[in-house]
C-alpha cells in the first residue's frame, strides 16, 4: 500500500499540470460561449399576448424637488401578430447601465449577453378589449436601484 501512494500523488500532480493550462482556457471559452448564445424566454400561455410600457413618473415633493420612480407596466393585450416584433428584454439604455455597472469581465464573460435574451412583450401596444378591467399586481424590485439611478439622473 505504501508504494502505490507515491504513484498516486505523481498522477495527481501530472493531471494538475495539464489541467491548469488546458483546463482554464477551455473554462474560458465555454463561459464566452455561454455569454453568446441566444436565449429565448418561455412563450406565456393563455389567451392573450403581453404588452409592455416603461414610463418615469415624477413627484414634486416642494418646488425645485422631484422624486422620480422608473415603472415597467405589463398587461393583457390582443393575440400577437406573427409581423409584430416583440420588444427587447431589457431596453437599450438599460442594458448598457448594467453592462457599465458590472464591468467588461463579468459582462462580457461571466453572465449572459442581455441583447441576445428575446422575450415576448409588445411595446406600447394596445391593451386587450376583451374584458372592461384586469387585476393589478404591484411589485418592487429594489435590485436594479443603481442602474434607475444612473438613468434618472442622465
Amino acid at each position: 500500500m505504501h508504494t502505490a501512494f507515491p504513484k498516486f500523488m505523481r498522477a495527481i500532480r501530472t493531471i494538475a499540470k495539464l489541467a491548469l493550462p488546458v483546463g482554464i482556457p477551455v473554462l474560458l471559452a465555454l463561459l464566452w460561449l455561454d455569454h453568446a448564445r441566444e436565449t429565448t424566454l418561455p412563450t406565456p400561455t393563455g389567451p392573450f399576448s403581453v404588452g409592455r410600457i416603461t414610463d418615469v413618473w415624477t413627484d414634486e415633493l416642494q418646488p425645485g424637488q422631484q422624486r422620480k420612480l422608473l415603472v415597467w407596466i405589463w398587461y393583457p393585450t390582443a393575440p400577437r401578430r406573427p409581423s409584430t416584433k416583440a420588444d427587447d428584454y431589457l431596453p437599450t439604455p438599460w442594458r448598457a447601465a448594467v453592462e457599465q455597472q458590472r464591468g467588461i469581465f463579468i459582462s462580457q464573460f461571466l453572465t449572459r449577453d442581455l441583447s441576445r435574451v428575446r422575450a415576448h412583450g409588445i411595446r406600447n401596444a394596445e391593451l386587450s378589449p376583451q374584458h372592461p378591467s384586469y387585476p393589478v399586481v404591484l411589485m418592487r424590485a429594489g435590485l436594479a436601484a443603481l442602474v434607475a439611478n444612473s438613468l434618472l439622473s442622465g
